[in-house]
């Protein structure tokens, strides 16, 4: 077998004494110590050492086994713990695994009634365990009668056992001639060492010595005290032979001695150390020892002909660090053995190797490199993968890569190939009367296929003909191959006569029913988790009259917590490529990533739902309409529609489907591989907790430690804080559901991400489960949930810790037990002014009751059909008639109305006691003048007349906005002032008047005011120093404010071949920048950089537009929002006769009233005349040529030294040099970032400034003096 050390060497010798060691496993602990399947239940009295205990119910069998990570190999008695009861069983059963097998016991927990509720110590017995965790206890809750206790166990080691010696090594593997040695082992013993020697001779010198090892921390032996000794020797010639082994003693004077190990100086091995099977996506197969989970791994060969000394190789997934990560020093693997390293990013050494880095399924490269070599030992390019679809060299290391279906880790390669999934003739849909369809695929295949929602076996009924069906059942069909493995399911929802009410789209799941309510199926098994949990299926959304149907392959979990336990569960679908795509869209959806989501999580309401109880009126979009206004805010939250939910034809109730937030969920949205996602959790053992959905919790507690030891009410720490977490979006998260009086938050259902890749990401809070929120709470509209949210929760958590959120809000004012004082956001002026401006925003906007109202009343109307069908589906589970069930839901949706009007002015009032503001005042804005526009707000634009209502003290930043032929004139009423950037402060309580007096613009726009300065196309992700360093991908282009002032709002740029031109059938598209105030009054000399292309790497890079007056430089990103991709779809740069067009808005909306303001083009195919513009002074002679695949043109300046960029002419395209004109047109690689082997390549594009050899414009030189480069 392949080894991740030199052999494991020791001998043991078992000397009797009366020494005792005590392990204990306890519940308490949790994982690995104690795991549980099946339904056990936490106990809230106290059992062993105070803490808790499990318990389960007769024939229930679920397991509990404790796993012990004992010191010592030895003898060990073996005690369990457990509270003794009059329901206890008398005949629980114990399976206890140890070194030689297995033993079974059963136990009386019941005892006599004077044991009754008193602790028993109960011994097993006496067993030989390995050290480690090879040995366990099982408790299986199979007696047929009574209670069964899972507590505690203690292993008392009985025997005082002699040194144990592990894990011998040197390096290095072959050390060169004159080279120290260093020779590690791990010597342990169960009392005390008393020495630990390593013992040489040399061959033919005849040199020999007796030297002592250390575990100091200063000879190579790693850290102190951690079990590794080390000693060095050297100075040995080429061609000497070392034998060593390593002695060990005690302090009862007991020995061990290693086995001898060998080396040999001087010699140069011969390696032929190989790649030969990766696995990038890992679902359902093998898993790691060290953490049980099945993560992406790299299986590597040794074809000999001498050992590989590991030590010396490194393995990377990039050229640019190929030895990002290396093997440990003393690793080797033998001649023709394979050997996984598990790509998890866990980078660690214990039972197997980790590096720390991952492997992504969309495709890159496994380097393996030789360090003493200085070369790539062997590499694999490998294009998108299929989750458990290896990629291998087949024959088995020496045949080209190829991908199988049959993964081997560790163990020779082999082909394996599903034939074609056959094609079922009529695809999903809802019917009304019977039909035929018919199943194809090779005419040599046989076809077997199932209606019941099985997946067919070679058993199944045979196809020979159409079949006839004639009511709702989910078709599935299978072939068999005679050359191929048999195929994937096909798999079809056919829906006789759904209800005619119904306003939801109907989804239909179909799964095998042995995988969903079968003894091994999900639903049976509700508390199980993880890839093998997960089980594959079909599945369809159908609109309400089967108009339109999507469908698709997927694989389904159980979802959620508490909800669990209930008869009607939540569930969760993954979309991966083992099913089918790995995305998948819905019209349903529109706040996803253009290209989908991965994972679907159906939602059963559970809190907010008839299963919350009979004192809960319930609504079922309480969640979805939180989630709903969290976007309006501008937070990315996850979508969600309702549907109908189907298993296998039959109805099984009313969903809500939604986007599930984890690692795919952020990467999808902002870009990045590597995602911490954290959340707050409860579950029935744990209760409320705090776990890693994605990532891990490393990070996350780092900045919790960090807040608590730093005050945040001060400057420097304050300014640390917004470095850390972004704390706009948390105080709208705080806002959000201080207002919905959501008291299952924030101790519990929050989510919060961060990526781990970009040392400036902070941490960003998402909305989710709020089905407490919006009057579920009895204290409706007047709970305070203020004082909640600051930490009156602190003692639904575990061991009474201030919940973190809370924490971060307000420190710890409101913990009874704080001994030091922790202040929090509000304890910062900035701060609490900050939350309080947030939550005076969301009042004004999306909380403001005609908006709340509105969409509450939406969802109530969408499913109020389907609510008798929901409580007619699941009366008989929550032991409620359906009528009460009915009535109940319709008083919850009169309480939500109830609570939506009220709570905004009980809300206010709150804040404004709590701050001791003074009040509210509402304004009233309008407009007058001969122009027209709007106002700017908090950022936000809004048309006019608008009514605001606003806390006393509150500054608010107020713009005009003069709509295009419009210019600002004044401020009337509550302010009097020309002055367009106006911060008023709010000062009184009584109601106020402001008005914005609008004149008209006049303003002459002529050709050349706003110029084309740049331009690429199809660029590879060239990195760029002018814009910090930062690729850009895909088409790009750059204007130039000429003329100092220009009004940019409502201009487009268009590559249409005509002015009228536009729409989603013109032959190109437009880019219309948008109504803001940063493009109001452009100053001269602003560069405006338009990233054109749609690529995750840009938005990785360009989050957000940027605006910057200082540098006079803005940049747009087409995917951020801002610019109108919509108006006009299609917009590209192309080459070979591709024209840009920069215009003005006209007097109308209508494309063809528009103003030429600059045209350039490669090729005479559209021109200024054909396209409509020459009439408005645009010019534009000698059209670019030569421009191809990541080209494009830079301009500098027209002869006279202005910026007229009429005349593409440049005749000599090999250089850096303008052309007649003033433009470089198609520059070579070496100018434009494309060589970079080339040691005198200089990158001379600069998008987003001012381009080389440009001067400045007369009339820019009195705003900024430029030179020439």
């Amino acid at each position: 077998m392949a080894k991740l050390f030199f052999p494991v060497l020791f001998v043991l010798m078992i000397c009797a004494s009366s020494f005792a060691l005590d392990v204990v496993a306890d519940n308490d602990d949790g994982a690995p110590s104690f795991v549980y399947s099946g339904s056990w239940t936490l106990s809230s009295a106290a059992g062993y050492n105070g803490g808790t205990y499990h318990w389960a119910s007769a024939n229930s069998n679920g397991t509990a086994t404790w796993t012990p990570n004992l010191p010592y190999y030895g003898l060990y008695n073996v005690y369990a713990y457990f509270i003794r009861g009059g329901n206890r069983s008398t005949n629980v059963p114990y399976k206890i695994v140890h070194s030689s097998g297995e033993a079974n016991v059963i136990i009386n927990q019941r005892g006599s009634s004077d044991q009754y509720y008193k602790l028993a110590e109960v011994l097993l017995g006496s067993w030989t365990f390995k050290a480690g965790t090879d040995g366990c206890v099982i408790l299986t809750a199979s007696s047929s009668t009574g209670v069964h206790i899972a507590d505690a166990i203690r292993f008392q080691l009985m025997e005082d056992m002699p040194p144990a010696i592990s894990d011998v090594a040197h390096a290095p593997y072959y050390p060169a001639e004159l080279q120290d040695i260093t020779i590690r082992a791990r010597v342990t013993d169960d009392a005390a060492l008393q020495s630990v020697s390593l013992i040489w001779n040399a061959q033919p010198s005849g040199g020999k010595d007796i030297i002592p090892m250390f575990d100091d921390g200063l000879h190579g032996d790693g850290a102190a005290g951690d079990d590794i000794h080390a000693a060095q020797i050297g100075g040995f010639p080429s061609g000497e032979i070392i034998e060593f082994y390593v002695y060990a003693t005690d302090n009862k004077d007991q020995a061990t001695s290693s086995p001898i190990g060998f080396i040999e100086v001087g010699k140069t091995p011969s390696i032929n150390l190989i790649l030969n099977e990766v696995l990038a996506s890992n679902l359902r197969g093998a898993v790691d020892p060290d953490f049980n989970e099945a993560s992406d791994w790299i299986e590597i060969v040794n074809r000999g002909p001498d050992v590989a000394d590991l030590g010396s190789f490194a393995l990377s997934d990039t050229s640019t660090s190929p030895t990002r990560w290396r093997f440990p020093a003393e690793a080797m693997l033998d001649v023709g053995e394979y050997l996984i390293i598990w790509a998890d990013s866990r980078n660690t050494v214990a039972k197997a190797m980790h590096t720390n880095f991952n492997l992504s399924s969309s495709g890159e490269r496994v380097i393996l490199y030789d360090i003493r070599n200085d070369r790539n030992a062997d590499r694999v390019d490998f294009g998108e993968q299929i989750s458990d679809v290896s990629y291998a060299r087949i024959p088995d290391q020496i045949g080209d890569w190829v991908q199988t279906e049959k993964p081997t880790p560790g163990s020779a390669n082999v082909y394996g190939k599903s034939g074609p999934r056959p094609i079922i003739s009529v695809p999903s849909g809802i019917f009304s009367s019977s039909f035929q369809t018919e199943i194809a695929t090779s005419p040599t295949a046989e076809i077997r296929y199932m209606l019941d929602g099985s997946a067919p076996t070679i058993t199944s009924p045979l196809y020979t003909k159409p079949l006839t069906i004639s009511g709702t059942v989910p078709l599935r069909a299978r072939a068999w191959y005679a050359d191929m493995d048999p195929s994937p399911v096909a798999s079809a929802s056919y829906i006789f006569n759904p209800p005619a009410d119904r306003e939801i789209p109907i989804m239909d799941i179909v799964i095998d029913p042995a995988d969903f309510n079968g003894p091994n199926g999900i639903y049976t098994n509700y508390n199980e988790r993880g890839t093998q949990w997960e089980r594959p299926c079909h599945v369809s959304v159908m609109t309400p009259d089967g108009s339109q149907v999507y469908e698709t392959e997927t694989g389904a979990r159980i979802h959620g917590g508490y909800s669990r336990g209930l008869a009607k569960k939540s569930l969760r679908l993954y979309f991966r490529s083992i099913y089918g795509p790995k995305r998948w869209s819905l019209p349903w959806m529109t706040k996803t990533p253009l290209n989908g989501f991965q994972q679907l999580v159906l939602r059963s309401g559970a809190n907010d739902s008839f299963f919350g109880g009979s004192s809960i009126r319930p609504t079922y979009y309480r969640d979805q309409l939180m989630r709903d206004w969290y976007a309006d805010m501008g937070q990315r939250a996850a979508d969600g529609f309702f549907v109908a939910l189907y298993i296998n034809g039959a109805y099984w109730g009313l969903y809500n489907a939604t986007e599930r937030i984890t690692d795919t969920f952020m990467e999808d949205t902002f870009g990045g591989k590597e995602w911490d996602i954290v959340k707050g959790s409860w579950d029935s053992v744990q209760k409320y907790f705090i776990e890693a959905v994605d990532g891990d919790l490393a990070a996350w507690n780092e900045f919790i430690e960090w807040f608590e030891n730093h005050d945040v009410a001060t400057q420097e720490d304050y300014k640390s804080l917004l470095a850390k977490m972004d704390i706009e979006n948390y105080l709208y998260f705080f806002a959000l559901n201080i207002f919905a009086q959501n008291h299952d938050w924030p101790h519990n259902n929050w989510i919060t991400a961060k990526n781990r890749t970009d040392p400036d990401a902070r941490w960003t809070f998402h909305e989710w489960d709020a089905e407490w929120a919006l009057g579920l709470n009895p204290a409706g509209w007047q709970g305070d949930t203020l004082t909640w949210a600051r930490g009156n929760n602190y003692y639904l958590q575990r061991q009474f810790a201030m919940p973190p959120l809370s924490l971060l809000f307000d420190g710890n004012d409101i913990d009874p037990r704080a001994t030091r004082p922790i202040n929090g956001i509000l304890d910062k002026p900035e701060g609490k002014s900050r939350f309080i401006s947030a939550l005076e925003e969301a009042l004004n906007f999306e909380l403001l009751p005609s908006r709340t109202l509105a969409d509450a009343d939406r969802y109530e109307a969408l499913i109020k059909s389907e609510i008798p069908r929901e409580a007619n589906r699941w009366t008989a589970n929550i032991g409620i008639s359906a009528a009460a069930l009915i009535s109940n839901w319709n008083t919850g949706a009169a309480n939500i109305r109830t609570f939506l009007t009220n709570r905004p002015a009980y809300i206010r009032n709150l804040i404004s006691t709590f701050f001791n503001l003074g009040g509210t005042q509402t304004i009233s804005f309008s407009t007058a003048g001969a122009g027209s526009g709007r106002l700017q707000i908090y950022g936000r634009i809004v048309d006019l007349p608008w009514n605001g209502v606003f806390f006393k003290g509150s500054t608010l930043a107020l713009r005009p906005i003069p709509d295009i032929g419009s210019r600002f004139e004044s401020w009337e009423g509550l302010i009097e002032s020309t002055n367009p950037l106006l911060d008023y402060t709010i000062q009184s309580t009584e109601n106020g008047q402001i008005t914005i007096n609008f004149g008209e613009a006049a303003d002459i726009l002529k050709p050349n005011d706003v110029i084309f300065n740049e331009y690429w196309v199809n660029d590879n992700g060239t990195v760029y120093a002018s814009i910090e360093n930062r690729p850009i991908y895909g088409d790009w282009f750059e204007l130039l404010a000429v003329r100092d002032g220009v009004d940019l709002r409502g201009w487009r740029v268009t590559n249409n071949n005509t002015l009228s031109e536009g729409g989603i059938n013109s032959t190109g598209g437009s880019i219309i920048f948008p109504n803001l105030p940063e493009l109001q009054s452009v100053p001269a000399g602003t560069f405006i950089l338009v990233i054109a292309e749609i690529h995750d790497a840009n938005a990785l890079n360009f989050p957000k537009d940027e605006f910057s007056t200082e540098t006079k430089r803005m940049i747009f990103y087409v995917g951020n929002g801002n610019l109108d991709i919509q108006t006009d779809p299609n917009f590209s740069i192309a080459t070979n006769n591709e024209a840009l067009v920069l215009l003005a808005p006209g007097q109308t909306a209508e494309f063809s009233d528009d103003i030429g303001i600059d045209f350039i083009a490669e090729g005479s195919d559209v021109t200024p005349q054909s396209f409509g513009v020459a009439a408005h002074g645009v010019v534009f002679i000698n059209p670019f040529a030569g421009i191809g695949g990541d080209d494009g043109a830079v301009f500098t300046n027209d002869p006279s030294g202005g910026f007229v960029n009429d005349n593409g002419a440049d005749a000599n395209r090999d250089d850096f040099m303008p052309g007649e004109g003033g433009w470089v047109v198609d520059p070579p690689k070496m100018y434009s970032g494309d060589d970079p082997d080339n040691p005198s390549a200089v990158n001379w594009l600069t998008p987003g400034a001012r381009n080389h050899g440009q001067s400045a414009l007369p009339v820019i030189a009195p705003l900024q003096i430029w030179f020439l480069y």
